[in-house]
């Protein structure tokens, strides 16, 4: 593991997560300011990530019914969902909304990191490639992400 990438290793802990609208510059938080998370960089060269938004509310842990919602949607066989299948659905939307986590191999060049995702709460992101450009200052780790036109800045300390 060369110099550069070896900066990465260790755990950080998320300061900050920024979103701005590139054309217009406006700047807001993610999850209104209310994001906590953790990124992990080992030394045999994997990165894990974990973002969440805080005050999310509990959902249920009746894997019976969690199971028997799951089995339903998937062949169509439920018809319209009850009251209770729908609260149920209702919150595990919230709660994966408001949570990001993949892990993976990650690897660095010409001034980018790259997470290349192996497993993560949203299917869409498996298998794919997360380039982030990085900038050090002290104990500081600033990734910065563009997707169109929003820039994502997630500013990370090191976790002693």
């Amino acid at each position: 593991m060369n110099e550069e990438t070896r900066q990465f290793v260790g755990t950080w802990e998320l300061l900050e997560w920024s979103v701005v609208n590139v054309s217009s510059g406006k700047k807001r938080h993610a999850y209104a300011g209310n994001a906590v998370g953790h990124i992990m960089y080992t030394d045999d060269g994997w990165v894990s990530a974990t973002l969440m938004e805080t005050g999310r509310k509990a959902v249920s842990d009746d894997r019976v019914a969690i199971q028997t919602l799951k089995r339903d949607i998937l062949e169509h066989l439920a018809g319209p969902l009850d009251s209770d299948q729908m609260d149920l659905m209702r919150q595990f939307y919230l709660a994966c909304t408001g949570y990001v986590a993949y892990c993976g191999p990650f690897d660095v060049a010409d001034g980018e990191v790259h997470h290349r995702v192996r497993e993560a709460l949203m299917p869409q992101m498996i298998d794919t490639t997360l380039t982030r450009k990085y900038q050090f200052a002290g104990d500081r780790l600033a990734l910065t992400a563009t997707t169109g036109d929003i820039q994502d800045q997630l500013i990370w300390q090191r976790h002693e």
